[in-house]
C-alpha cells in the first residue's frame, strides 16, 4: 500500500546487446515492485537495445542510442535526469542486479546514518577492483554538491595491475559511500551470483563474457576452475536465478536450500 508520504526513489537502469534483456527485466522489475517504505520509479538507459523491451515493464525511457557510445555515457543519462527531477534517492543497477531484501532502503540508510555517510556502493574486491562500482550505487541528492558523475578511473589493482574502472569520478564522493561487500554464505562462483549488504544480487557476468571477467583471465582461479569452465558456471547459475530466484537466492544467502 503506498503513502501519499513515501519516500520516492528513482531507480536507472542500463541496457546494452543481450539475449537476456527480457528475463533481466522481468527478474528486476518483479523484485524492486517488493520493495518496502518507498516508492520505487523505473527508468532506463539502453545502448543498442529495443527500448520498447523495457518499456513494457513499467521503465520510461531517459536514453536510446543505436551507437554504443559506452556504459558511462548510458549512466550520465541517468545521472542527468535524476539531478533534474524531484526526486531525493537514487539507485543505480546494472540490468542484471536487483535488491532481493524488501526493506533494503530502511538497512542502507540505517547504515549509512550510523557512518555519516550519503550514499552506499557495492565494492567487488573479489574482481580485484577497489573503486565502488555502478552495479550497484544507492545516493541521496544532497552528493550532487560533490558533483556526482561517472567514467573510465584508473587505478593500481589488488593485483599491481594498472586497470581502467566504471566509477564515479569524485574522490570526495568515493569517501562518502557505505561499502556493500559481498555477504554470499554458498559460493557457486569467485565473481557470479554474488550478494551485496545481505540486500542486493548482482550476477556480474558482464557483456564480456564470462570467461573474459577479470577474475577468470587473471589465473588465480585456474587451479579449481579451468580457464574456458567459467562460462559453464555461469549458464547454470543464470537458469536458476531465472527458473526458481527465491530457492536460488536462499542458498546464496541462507547456505541452505529453502526445503531444509
Amino acid at each position: 500500500i503506498e503513502r501519499k508520504d513515501m519516500t520516492e526513489v528513482m531507480v536507472g537502469t542500463v541496457a546494452s546487446p543481450s539475449l537476456r534483456n527480457e528475463g533481466w527485466k522481468t527478474l528486476q522489475s518483479l523484485f524492486l515492485n517488493k520493495s518496502e517504505s518507498v516508492k520505487i520509479s523505473k527508468f532506463v538507459s539502453c545502448s543498442r537495445v529495443d527500448p520498447e523491451i523495457w518499456a513494457s515493464e513499467g521503465y520510461t525511457v531517459v536514453s536510446s542510442t543505436k551507437t554504443n557510445f559506452g556504459r558511462a555515457h548510458a549512466i550520465t543519462k541517468l545521472v542527468d535526469h535524476f539531478k533534474e527531477s524531484n526526486f531525493d534517492w537514487l539507485l543505480l543497477l546494472d540490468s542484471d542486479a536487483f535488491p532481493f531484501a524488501p526493506d533494503w532502503f530502511r538497512i542502507c540508510t540505517s547504515m549509512m546514518e550510523s557512518r555519516g555517510k550519503f550514499g552506499a556502493a557495492v565494492i567487488r574486491h573479489e574482481n580485484f577492483e577497489n573503486t565502488p562500482s555502478p552495479c550497484v550505487f544507492f545516493v541521496n541528492r544532497a552528493i550532487l554538491k560533490l558533483g556526482l558523475a561517472f567514467d573510465a578511473v584508473e587505478s593500481i589493482n589488488p593485483l599491481g595491475d594498472t586497470v581502467e574502472d566504471i566509477t564515479v569520478t569524485s574522490p570526495q564522493i568515493r569517501d562518502s559511500l557505505v561499502p556493500l561487500i559481498r555477504t554470499n554464505k554458498i559460493n557457486y562462483h569467485p565473481l557470479f551470483g554474488g550478494t551485496y549488504g545481505r540486500m542486493f544480487y548482482h550476477h556480474g557476468a558482464g557483456n564480456m563474457g564470462s570467461d573474459l571477467t577479470r577474475v577468470a583471465t587473471s589465473g588465480m582461479c585456474d587451479h579449481f576452475i579451468p580457464s574456458k569452465g567459467h562460462s559453464k558456471i555461469e549458464e547454470s547459475m543464470f537458469a536458476r536465478v531465472q527458473d526458481t530466484p527465491k530457492e536460488y537466492l536462499n542458498e546464496l544467502i541462507n547456505g541452505i536450500p529453502l526445503s531444509a
